[in-house]
């Protein structure tokens, strides 16, 4: 009995070593065959069968019947963009129109010469074909990550202090008080991040009507930072300790209403 067992265990080893061998080999055949990422016609073939093809090596050059934009992101955007997303696009040269498209493919590799940034390849919509070849514009890509109930704040105005990302807000300090959570402006709860987690001698250094207030944040663009938690609509917050004009006197943007 125990050498029926033994055999048994030694053929069902057998059949998953198979089973790995077949899953390579189907995987490295995967391999040989090419997928356009969007539709067209082959204009031209630079390789023959049986050539070894280097990485990023150009095989087939494709007609396509529409436009396409490549945009640079960095390593900290890549995680909340998706393929499939919608864009949109305004060019300096064309004032007043907007074109529309989606992105189709994302460079698993960096932009070389770059190692931060990645190159994500999008589909541009233009029906009157008033786009060129070679425009230059400022595009936006629409992630499935910007829900529109957080605010968005100017990325300088992010600070991080003793490890800790927060902006300085100006008006009292509803720790000070006795407050543990405070009342934001307009009557709203106070903030779920404490300011205690920050060292008290920071507040200490700044205007009697500035303090440091801890922020949780999400989407980081290269202007804009979403806040998740730790900052209300209505407050008015400083660009940077920079902006200090004199003690007691601070400049600053107020942000009404949640963007993303």
């Amino acid at each position: 009995v125990q050498a029926a067992e033994a055999a048994a265990q030694t053929a069902t080893a057998g059949v998953q070593a198979a089973q790995a061998q077949l899953h390579t080999a189907q995987v490295n055949e995967s391999y040989a065959v090419l997928r356009a990422p969007v539709d067209g016609v082959i204009t031209q073939r630079n390789n023959s069968i049986g050539d070894v093809v280097a990485p990023g090596q150009s095989v087939f050059s494709m007609d396509v019947p529409h436009l396409q934009v490549y945009v640079a992101i960095s390593e900290t955007e890549l995680p909340y963009v998706k393929v499939g997303e919608p864009i949109t696009m305004t060019v300096a040269a064309l004032p007043g129109r907007t074109f529309t498209g989606h992105i189709f493919e994302i460079d698993p590799a960096p932009i070389p010469g770059n190692m931060t940034e990645y190159r994500v390849k999008a589909t541009l919509q233009d029906t009157s074909q008033i786009l060129k070849p070679g425009m230059n514009g400022n595009v936006t890509l629409h992630t499935a990550a910007t829900s529109g109930a957080e605010l968005s704040i100017p990325t300088m105005s992010l600070q991080q202090v003793s490890g800790v990302y927060g902006v300085y807000v100006m008006g009292n300090n509803p720790e000070k008080k006795g407050q543990g959570q405070g009342q934001a402006p307009g009557g709203a709860q106070g903030t779920s991040v404490a300011v205690s987690q920050v060292p008290a001698q920071v507040d200490q250094n700044l205007p009697v009507d500035v303090y440091f207030q801890p922020v949780e944040i999400g989407y980081q663009g290269n202007q804009y930072v979403e806040v998740t938690s730790g900052l209300h609509a209505g407050e008015k917050i400083l660009l940077g300790v920079g902006r200090f004009i004199s003690p007691g006197t601070a400049e600053g943007t107020t942000f009404g209403t949640p963007s993303a």
